[in-house]
Parts: C-alpha cells; sequence; structure tokens
C-alpha cells in the first residue's frame, strides 16, 4: 500500500515508540492551547503561542513587547480562569518569551529617473556651483534620465 494511502492511525501503529509519544505530546500541547486560548482576553488570542506547562510555570511564545505587556496586566485575570481546568490548577506564573515573527525582506527601492529638462537644469545648476563636490554631485545625478 503506497504511504500516501495509509491512515494516520496505521503510520503510527508501525511506527517507532519515539514517533508515538511525539505525536501523543503534540496532540496535547494542542488540547492545552486550546483551553488557554479560551481562557485569554480577546485581543491576546491567537497571539500567544502556548509552548509548555511545568511546575506551575507556564511557558508562552509571544510575537512582540506589546503582546508580552498585555498579557502580564491581564495574567491576575487570566490565572484565576486557567486553574479552573484540571491540566492548569498549579499555574501560578507566565513565562513570556518574545520571538518576532520573520519579516518580509525589504526591497532596496531604484531611484527613478529624471527627465531630460530637469537633467538639462541640474548640468546648468553645476556649471554655474562653485564648491567642487557639489558640482560632481550635480553633474552625476543628472546623468540619471529616462531615455
Amino acid at each position: 500500500m503506497p504511504d500516501r494511502d495509509r491512515k494516520l492511525g496505521d503510520i503510527l501503529s508501525s511506527s517507532s515508540p519515539t514517533l508515538e509519544s511525539l505525536f501523543h505530546r503534540a496532540l496535547q500541547l494542542d488540547k492545552l492551547q486550546q483551553i488557554f486560548s479560551q481562557c485569554l482576553p480577546d485581543q491576546l488570542r491567537g497571539k500567544v503561542i502556548l509552548s509548555s506547562v511545568k511546575d506551575g510555570v507556564i511557558r508562552v511564545t509571544v510575537p512582540d513587547a506589546v503582546t508580552a505587556t498585555q498579557l502580564r496586566m491581564n495574567q491576575h485575570t487570566s490565572l484565576p480562569e486557567l486553574r479552573k481546568h484540571k491540566d492548569f490548577d498549579f499555574a501560578y506564573q507566565f513565562k513570556i518569551r518574545v520571538e518576532p515573527a520573520e519579516g518580509k525582506v525589504k526591497t532596496k527601492r531604484k531611484a527613478k529617473p529624471i527627465s531630460q529638462k530637469n537633467a538639462e537644469l541640474l548640468k546648468q545648476e553645476a556649471q554655474l556651483c562653485d564648491d567642487p563636490e557639489l558640482k560632481k554631485a550635480l553633474e552625476a545625478l543628472s546623468t540619471h534620465t529616462e531615455d
């Protein structure tokens, strides 16, 4: 049977115990994330990602410092809500890690070419200029014309 036709249960039953335990851990973490998100204020839902819950410490990842600050300010209302669930009954603290999302790479802007008329004006200004560095810069600018 090709791999694409196999179901997840079939793959897990024939796989290593390590893979199976990782899969169950991922399912458990997803369940905890859903409970955790429900206990957060609306403006934080979807922004705060639960990383782990261990020894009463809830480790989370946020995209920016603003979200981290909002979470800290709301922890006095979020923690009691979380403690109502058996998986979070001993939770007492958030450990927050700011991990910015990878942004788009900024492209370098290309300078727009100038018209022939402006190029002529720059050349005339360069001829009248006494400063040699400014004269050189104006002449260089006058060469960036549209064809």
